[in-house]
């Protein structure tokens, strides 16, 4: 049979591929250079469909599908606007690198969903917080922490992400309590100008805020679904 890419790895194939396989077989893992879970999601893979370019490349490949309806969700919720979420999807489905990555056997591409995913949860969760307080955003936060360990468990580079959003939604979150008066409790520099704030006055003093949609801040109810 003649080598081609249906028989045959590439690139860093021969170690995420390999690794999978000794993994399914409780053999001695020769690649550890980052953390499991990527290669066990390319070992699920291999267990159901062999030790082939199918097998070893299933896994990658579903992970790269789901990536666009992920940046959909993401991009609607940023912006509040259907048609903004529908072109982040179209643009990511039309590119070459999400093509390279899921067609092959790496864990990049399961980094880069649970990166993606965890950024997500953290949108959903500042604009919770900012509209309902902190008890009404446990469910977001939760998920939020898991997507983060699940990417960390992929590839180091999640902690880099991590730490990143972890940063933007601190700044995020303490500037917008200042406004809204809603969330975590204000400095008492901050206090006497959100005191006596109502949605409507806090509407009128918000600056365009990157975690609540790209638009104003809103304090009332309805608004950080």
């Amino acid at each position: 049979e003649a080598i081609s890419q249906l028989n045959s790895m590439y690139f860093d194939e021969i170690y995420h591929g390999r690794t999978g396989y000794e993994l399914l077989h409780g053999r001695t893992v020769y690649e550890t250079t980052h953390p499991p879970l990527g290669k066990d999601l390319i070992m699920a893979g291999i267990a159901l469909f062999g030790m082939t370019g199918f097998g070893w490349r299933f896994s990658g490949t579903l992970f790269g599908v789901l990536l666009v309806p992920l940046a959909w969700c993401f991009a609607r919720r940023l912006t509040r606007k259907p048609w903004v979420g529908a072109l982040a999807g179209a643009l990511l489905a039309l590119d070459f690198m999400r093509f390279a990555q899921s067609r092959i056997a790496t864990i990049d591409v399961y980094a880069t969903f649970f990166i993606l995913l965890g950024a997500h949860c953290m949108l959903w969760y500042c604009q919770k917080v900012l509209t309902g307080g902190v008890g009404s955003a446990l469910l977001p936060m939760a998920l939020g922490g898991l997507a983060f360990g699940l990417g960390c468990a992929s590839k180091w580079t999640g902690i880099y992400a991590g730490a990143g959003l972890a940063v933007a939604s601190t700044v995020e979150l303490g500037e917008g309590s200042a406004v809204t008066g809603v969330g975590f409790p204000c400095s008492s520099s901050s206090a006497p100008h959100t005191t006596h704030s109502t949605p409507s006055t806090a509407m009128r003093m918000a600056k365009p805020r990157f975690f609540m949609g790209g638009s104003r801040i809103s304090a009332g109810p309805g608004h950080g679904g």
